[in-house]
């Protein structure tokens, strides 16, 4: 399969090339109903055109996975990960939570999200705020960088980010949702 519907009802379907495409149909979830996707570390990813705000953002996502240094999620300047530009990272180092958002450093929360368990994620960011972490619905981390100065991104890359040793996603995700506001 090389395309997936959003059911979200916005129509940001994404896509993937022959080869790189990760497993669909996945009945693991965090809700017990509806697919997840299976990546399998090597080349799975999908995109998704979107231009995504680069002030007062909510990125969320639902993953599960036991591999410890992974890249998950970042945006992008085109259809290929890590070519002409990428920010907002979602990634895994020692197993813990990790974000960058452009031009700012990257940085991690002490939280460990890589025990084969679903973990719901994510980034809220807010000008004159930062950055907030919640993981399972918790507060685990802030960073005081308050937006992205990454202007010209198309996409988003999910399965995939540039800041980690391994930039694949090994494990399921599910449920990924961007929102134009900060939400906490």
């Amino acid at each position: 399969e090389t395309s997936f519907k959003d059911y979200s009802g916005f129509d940001n379907n994404a896509s993937c090339s022959v080869g790189s495409c990760p497993t669909a149909g996945i009945t693991d979830t965090p809700s017990g109903k509806g697919y997840s996707l299976s990546f399998n570390g090597i080349n799975n990813y999908v995109y998704v055109s979107l231009d995504v705000s680069e002030e007062n953002f909510t990125i969320e996502l639902w993953l599960k996975t036991s591999s410890p240094n992974v890249g998950v999620f970042h945006i992008a300047g085109n259809t290929t990960p890590c070519v002409n530009g990428h920010d907002r990272h979602f990634y895994l180092q020692n197993g813990k939570a990790c974000h960058r958002v452009w031009q700012g450093s990257g940085w991690c929360t002490n939280t460990k999200v890589s025990d084969g368990k679903w973990h719901h994620w994510v980034l809220s960011v807010a000008t004159g705020v930062g950055q907030k972490v919640y993981i399972d619905g918790k507060e685990v981390g802030s960073n005081p960088y308050d937006h992205s100065d990454f202007i010209w991104q198309t996409h988003v890359i999910i399965g995939n980010s540039c800041d980690v040793s391994s930039d694949y996603f090994n494990g399921l995700i599910d449920e990924v949702h961007i929102y134009e506001d900060a939400l906490t």
